[in-house]
């Protein structure tokens, strides 16, 4: 068991010549005192033999400071901790740190981010997902600045991948921008990017830079809609339309669902007796899988579904319950999306 020894003063301490010194107050603790390096440090003995752990540099650390960290090492020790398999941990983390390679590509951090996101799960409920991010990078951003380290890729590179397909393509410009600005947003939290401004953030440089191109805008236009006041009348001109596609399109309107799930309905979906549609999850937009997809058709709803149902018997030779389509083209195919 190390020795306690006759404790010095901070006075003391600037004394004190070359050597290795017991300082006193915590079993174990001495001053190391070199022609290049001065410390602290605690010296115990286990099973495996007597080991000296470095505490801090002085004067950085004080004597106080080295005389309470000695305290809580003990302490640990006592314990049964591992101190010198930590240290070692830590030693190793450094040189893990230290042979990372010094020029990290913006492609390479862009993979890792998708990697990543891709573990944890983030396109569980959007099948392409990953594959469209990855698709929209490599078409149009890695081609200019995928080689480029991840710390000198500045806002003017970004302006000039985004600015190319700004006014013709700009959904996917917005996308493009969107994906550049999460990869510098989790490289820089993740300390691979040392830079402090991320280039793709609209917030700063990037969007005084966009700025000129929000002059050629490209106006929305939505497609034409039929008021409310004339739904009356809109379905009195269907009505003159014996066709699946007709009846496809009341449906859609008294459910107020998508076409997909209107179009790939199946009578299996259907429960007559209680009058509940439910939509499965592949044929919804939404793939959430706590999502609510049942769909109460009533009144003139059921109206719909019962006309529909007729046109379908009378074009195909098929029971109602067998699990078809709902509304067929022909004999059992299904209704195209231009029907």
């Amino acid at each position: 068991m190390a020795r306690t020894a006759k404790p010095l003063t901070a006075l003391d301490l600037k004394r004190l010549k070359q050597g290795t010194i017991a300082v006193g107050g915590v079993s174990g603790l001495y001053f190391r005192k070199t022609k290049f390096q001065t410390l602290f440090i605690l010296r115990f003995t286990d099973e495996s033999g007597r080991h000296d752990v470095s505490l801090g540099n002085y004067p950085e650390m004080s004597l106080a400071q080295a005389r309470a960290e000695a305290v809580a090492l003990r302490n640990r020790i006592s314990l049964g901790e591992d101190i010198l398999a930590e240290r070692e941990s830590q030693r190793n983390k450094k040189k893990n740190l230290a042979s990372r390679p010094s020029r990290i590509t913006f492609s390479q951090v862009a993979y890792d981010w998708i990697r990543e996101r891709s573990g944890l799960g983030f396109w569980d409920n959007d099948e392409k997902g990953e594959e469209r991010t990855t698709r929209i990078l490599e078409m149009y951003v890695f081609p200019l600045i995928g080689d480029v380290d991840i710390n000198k890729v500045t806002v003017e590179d970004v302006f000039q991948v985004l600015s190319p397909i700004w006014n013709e393509k700009r959904s996917t410009a917005s996308k493009a921008k969107t994906f550049i600005y999460h990869v510098f947003r989790w490289a820089i939290a993740k300390k691979i990017c040392k830079q402090r401004e991320n280039p793709g953030d609209v917030r700063g440089s990037l969007g005084v830079l966009l700025e000129p191109l929000q002059k050629h805008e490209h106006i929305c236009r939505h497609h034409a809609a039929c008021p409310v006041s004339e739904i009356p009348r809109f379905f009195a001109d269907t009505e003159r339309y014996d066709s699946a596609s007709a009846r496809a399109c009341e449906f859609a309107i008294l459910t107020c669902c998508r076409s997909k799930a209107v179009r790939l309905a199946t009578w299996d979906e259907f429960d007559l007796r209680n009058g509940i549609w439910t939509i499965p999850v592949e044929h919804d937009k939404i793939k959430h899988s706590g999502r609510d997809r049942r769909v109460f058709f009533i009144g003139t709803g059921y109206g719909a579904f019962k006309k529909s149902a007729e046109i379908s018997w009378k074009k195909g030779s098929v029971s109602k319950f067998d699990g078809r389509f709902l509304f067929r083209c022909g004999t059992d195919d299904v209704l195209a999306r231009n029907a």
